[in-house]
């Protein structure tokens, strides 16, 4: 299997996740090299050359995000031990409003007790558009009463423009599932 991890260099990224987090793993990298790595990936998934193109942002440009809510933290799985998640308060690939959200979700789905209850939290943002979709992923149905105080506050406090409630209640461990409810918009332009 292909790898997108290659060439390392001596010093850290700035980020104070990185020796914990799964989410950018080619950040250790210079600029360059990480482009460099991304095109011998893609090559050899799809047996040619590939050009990546270099973004114009270094930092915050993620338009989607996938966080999971384990032991009471929500963010990102750690390197060492996909089972867990690290609180995620300072992330270079998100925005400041993403990084927000994050913070009061996490207090909020505690503060609820929704440990075990609410699985992934997915943010979506139209970047020319500055809309943001949240995306609750639950385990269970009965917890309606919780998720509409939570989106109230999402739409009221942090001008989120949609709230997305999904039902996965399998085994599969993946921030997808049948739609519940939507408060707003179900999606972003």
């Amino acid at each position: 299997t292909a790898s997108i991890v290659g060439i390392s260099r001596n010093s850290f990224p700035e980020c104070i996740h990185f020796q914990e987090c799964n989410g950018c793993p080619l950040m250790e990298q210079d600029y360059p090299a990480q482009l460099q790595a991304k095109e011998k990936y893609l090559q050899s998934l799809f047996g040619r050359v590939v050009h990546v193109e270099p973004s114009t942002e270094m930092q915050f440009y993620r338009n989607k995000v996938e966080l999971s809510f384990l032991n009471g933290k929500l963010g990102f799985r750690r390197k060492a031990n996909f089972s867990e998640s690290f609180s995620a308060h300072h992330c270079l690939l998100v925005s400041e409003q993403a990084q927000q959200v994050t913070q009061f979700l996490e207090k909020e789905l505690n503060e609820l007790s929704l440990g075990g209850k609410v699985r992934y939290v997915v943010f979506r943002e139209g970047k020319r558009t500055a809309e943001f979709l949240v995306t609750l992923v639950s385990k269970t149905l009965e917890i309606e009463k919780e998720m509409e105080k939570i989106a109230h506050k999402l739409m009221g406090q942090f001008k989120v423009t949609g709230v997305v409630w999904l039902l996965n209640n399998t085994l599969s461990d993946t921030a997808q599932g049948t739609f519940v409810k939507v408060w707003g918009k179900s999606s972003v332009e």
